[in-house]
């Protein structure tokens, strides 16, 4: 997986999940949780949102990071429940970040 800037300043990286099971999701979310708290290294919280497969980070008024996730459309597209695909992503998440030492907030889609 690759980081890859959206503009020549950095302000936005985003990157492309390939995995298609949990354990290679799970070392993208490690690799995630590393870029993210080396350049936001206090107060970070990941938003997962489901309906668009996506989850950025490190702040609603300041999204650095967005990791694409195709497999998890893909399965919200076969009928799995949304609620379930997010408990899901969630737990990954909260592992990747117990495997680093790091801690963070966790939530749904960013709030308007």
């Amino acid at each position: 997986m690759q980081w890859n800037g959206t503009d020549n300043f950095g302000n936005l990286v985003m990157a492309e999940s390939e995995a298609r099971s949990k354990e290679p999701l799970e070392v993208d979310l490690v690799d995630m949780v590393g870029v993210v708290f080396h350049r936001h290294p206090d107060n970070v919280t990941f938003s997962i949102d489901v309906d668009f497969a996506q989850i950025s980070a490190p702040s609603g008024l300041n999204v650095t990071h967005i990791l694409n996730l195709p497999w998890i459309a893909e399965r919200l597209e076969s009928g799995e429940p949304a609620e379930a695909l997010q408990a899901e992503l969630t737990q990954a998440l909260q592992s990747a970040l117990k495997s680093q030492g790091r801690e963070a907030a966790i939530q749904g889609p960013w709030e308007d």
